[in-house]
């Protein structure tokens, strides 16, 4: 069937489903075409609002944006219609000149809302930017209770907020959301750190993939995002994709954050973190828990060949303290279970402008933060962790612990089961701290409040510099399996 664009929908087939249209040529795919600029009278941003509008009436239809720039005013555009995409034709910028608190360009309450090769550039004029919570900064698109959305090959210029925030306040979590091939370029007008993820997505299925999320470097001292992508989600996953120069590439979380409405126990969880390649980071993957309420347990993640590129420079806020790293953070206690690491790439870098060598940028971390959360692998949370093995992953550079599996925080009740650490290789790293403080990790293996924990096969190298100890055995360690590990 031909496809035909309408510059204003048919007045016959207002009242009309899309599989009652009497006679109108549709899509290939069943739904109306509308072109926006025949919505245009005034302004584009009443324009999308009426073109959302009409489609709304018949259950839905595409919006098409030919080439060039639309001016948008935040807070006034709200699609409550569902099965409507947004879609553009060549290069299709919509923009805004404002950015004030608690400002979003497009807010989504339909289901089966689509946008699709689009720019959305939010860096506005503005001074008035946020400097303590993006939340109450500005948002490019908000889903606010919107099920089974989708951003896809579209572009983000945004200053310091949150370019896509998919989230329920409260209420059941989306079903399914999938953001792929999309461009997210983060930038602060202020230097002023706070926190602030590239992209916020909350549903019980994410689909997360081939996006490249960078933080452009400014002379500002926080010129980094906070991560490149926040996620929540029990079942998906997040792969191929390429994050530069934010704090954590990716902090991952089974479930919502802070709402206890979108949490379901019998919800099943797998969820798959691969082929991602991060760079100039200070925490290559940051996996939490804790938040939100009691028993959301984290289980059934298997995280394989990705490329972590951790970067120190002479920044308060750049502190390397893993390449993958397991973060309490609420007060809820939770479980983590069944979570395979494996054939992953961790490589540590510096600035040599700061510090000449690998030894000096290890005791201006221990002036920072003590050495506590360190380790390329950090297990120190004050969790219960069950049945994890990490295996066949390279290490490279990394000046501190090689695995950190001891909570200082801990109590005697909650003691990680079942740990296995193997075939490992680690070259010219796990450099012994050279302070004497109790929270310092002291040694290449940090152990403690673990039982049934095997460390086996694992080949660590550190030319030119002696370790202080290969392991620690602190608290409450039993049933360890130490054997065939190499030291040169």
């Amino acid at each position: 069937m031909a496809k035909k664009v309408y510059g204003v929908i048919p007045k016959k087939i207002y009242s009309a489903t899309q599989s009652t249209v009497y006679g109108i040529d549709m899509a290939d795919d069943g739904e109306l075409v509308v072109d926006i600029t025949s919505y245009y009278v005034s302004s584009w941003t009443q324009a999308i609002q009426d073109a959302c509008a009409a489609l709304k009436t018949i259950g839905g239809g595409t919006i098409s944006f030919p080439a060039g720039d639309y001016l948008i005013k935040p807070l006034l555009i709200t699609v409550s219609g569902s099965n409507i995409t947004f879609k553009g034709v060549g290069t299709a910028r919509l923009y805004t000149a404002e950015t004030a608190v608690w400002n979003y360009c497009i807010m989504v309450t339909g289901d089966n809302v689509r946008f699709n090769n689009l720019t959305f550039d939010h860096r506005g004029d503005s001074a008035l930017l946020p400097t303590t919570s993006p939340y109450k900064g500005a948002i490019s698109i908000w889903f606010n209770g919107s099920d089974y959305s989708t951003v896809q090959s579209c572009t983000f210029y945004t200053y310091a907020i949150v370019c896509v925030l998919c989230d329920n306040y409260g209420g059941l979590a989306a079903n399914q959301f999938d953001f792929y091939n999309n461009f997210q370029y983060f930038q602060r007008k202020v230097d002023s750190w706070y926190d602030v993820s590239n992209v916020n997505l909350q549903a019980r299925t994410v689909h997360y993939y081939n996006n490249v999320s960078n933080s452009v470097q400014t002379a500002f001292t926080t010129w980094k995002a906070r991560s490149g992508a926040e996620l929540h989600f029990a079942k998906g996953y997040a792969t191929n994709n390429t994050f530069d120069g934010s704090q954590v590439g990716i902090l991952y979380e089974p479930w919502g954050s802070d709402y206890s409405g979108d949490y379901d126990p019998l919800f099943g969880a797998d969820v798959l973190i691969n082929l991602n390649t991060v760079t100039r980071a200070v925490i290559g993957l940051e996996l939490w828990t804790g938040m939100g309420g009691a028993d959301r347990t984290f289980r059934n993640v298997t995280i394989q060949d990705n490329t972590l590129g951790l970067y120190f420079e002479n920044k308060a806020y750049s502190k390397p303290t893993g390449g993958i790293l397991f973060y309490k953070g609420g007060t809820y206690d939770t479980e983590i279970q069944d979570v395979v690491i494996h054939d992953n790439a961790i490589n540590f870098t510096y600035n040599t402008s700061d510090y000449a060598n690998l030894a000096a940028v290890r005791g201006a971390y221990y002036k920072a933060v003590y050495g506590e959360d360190t380790g390329a692998f950090c297990l120190n949370i004050a969790n219960t962790m069950r049945r994890i093995s990490i295996y066949n992953n390279t290490v490279s550079q990394f000046p501190y612990s090689l695995l950190n599996l001891y909570r200082r925080s801990g109590s005697v009740s909650v003691v990680h089961e079942d740990i296995s650490f193997y075939d490992n290789t680690v070259t010219n790293s796990c450099y012994a701290e050279p302070y004497t403080n109790i929270t310092t990790s002291k040694a290449c293996f940090t152990l403690g409040y673990s039982d049934t924990v095997s460390i086996t096969g694992n080949a660590i190298s550190n030319a030119g510099i002696a370790l202080q100890a290969q392991k620690e055995e602190l608290a409450y360690l039993t049933n360890l399996t130490y054997t065939g590990n190499t030291f040169t």
